[in-house]
């Protein structure tokens, strides 16, 4: 593990350490601090572009590693990867010049951390579109994964099984409405085609 690995995972220990002591203050805090409104409205975006935009902005207004890694793991699914890896890749990637430049991202911890091995396996969703073509889906921010699978798709049996048909149609009414996304669009179908294949598999009409 690099140095700047090493001081984020001594930061993030720290900060369950203090959300764990001080959880009574954290919640009546809650309401005036930008921070955590900020990360909580980023885990209830529906749009993908829109989280990723607000945990940019998190990134901006929230004053330490640590108090972004508190308020992120209130939300434990939202990123999709550990916040390591996640600041450790996003202070280098964003577009905006006010990511970059924060407190956060110029912080000694992050500016030494390095980016993966090369050689560490990469988790790769390949799924069909509606019209037949193979897209590739990768964990990021707002699309985590269970167990190799796109979280949206693993949870359709489980709503196959308490909703019925009913259910599963909503779903694709829902992705179909998105296809047309030009951030989200192929993802979109790739679910639409899923809850498809769901609705034949349960001998819906």
């Amino acid at each position: 593990m690099s140095p700047g690995r090493l001081m984020i995972a001594l930061v993030l220990g720290t900060a369950v350490l203090t959300t764990a002591a001080c959880a009574p203050d954290t919640e009546q805090a809650a309401p005036t601090d930008p921070c955590r409104s900020t990360i909580d409205e980023a885990s209830a975006a529906a749009e993908i572009s829109r989280q990723v935009e607000l945990l940019d902005r998190a990134l901006i207004v929230c004053p330490t590693v640590e108090t972004f890694a508190v308020n992120a793991q209130r939300h434990p699914t939202m990123l999709g990867i550990d916040i390591a890896t996640y600041l450790g890749t996003r202070c280098f990637t964003a577009d905006e010049e006010a990511v970059r430049m924060s407190r956060i991202c110029s912080s000694e911890s992050i500016a030494t951390t390095t980016l993966p091995p090369t050689d560490v396996p990469e988790v790769v969703y390949v799924g069909t579109t509606l019209d037949g073509r193979e897209v590739e889906i990768r964990p990021r921010a707002g699309r985590p994964f269970d167990e190799g699978i796109p979280s949206v798709i693993a949870e359709m049996p489980g709503i196959a099984l308490l909703t019925g048909c009913e259910g599963i149609e909503a779903v694709l009414e829902q992705w179909i409405a998105r296809i047309d996304d030009p951030v989200i669009g192929d993802e979109a179908s790739v679910y639409a085609q899923q809850a498809l294949d769901v609705l034949t598999y349960i001998q819906c009409d």
